[in-house]
């Protein structure tokens, strides 16, 4: 009786751990499938700091330029200025 028992229960048993396991490998694909969406969304997004670095390098050399530039006219408007006087 207890071997029929456990036949039964292994009977019983088998499709249920079956079952579970296809549902825990259709979550482990979508999980897998979102990682690799944001993976991928990360390497845009890097690229995209990439560029944006790239233009306020630029930007902020071109304002120390025109830093450079309007502070030397200052200078010179206000040296003048104290000659003047």
């Amino acid at each position: 009786m207890a071997g029929g028992a456990m036949v039964l229960g292994g009977i019983v048993a088998a499709p249920v751990l079956a079952i579970g396991g296809m549902f825990m490998a259709a979550r482990a694909e979508t999980a897998k499938e979102n990682a690799y969406a944001n993976r991928d969304l990360a390497k845009k997004n890097a690229e995209e700091m990439k560029i944006a670095e790239t233009a306020v390098d630029a930007i902020g050399g071109r304002f120390g330029q025109l830093s450079g530039a309007v502070t030397s006219a200052v200078g010179i408007n206000i040296r003048g200025f104290s000659k003047l006087s």
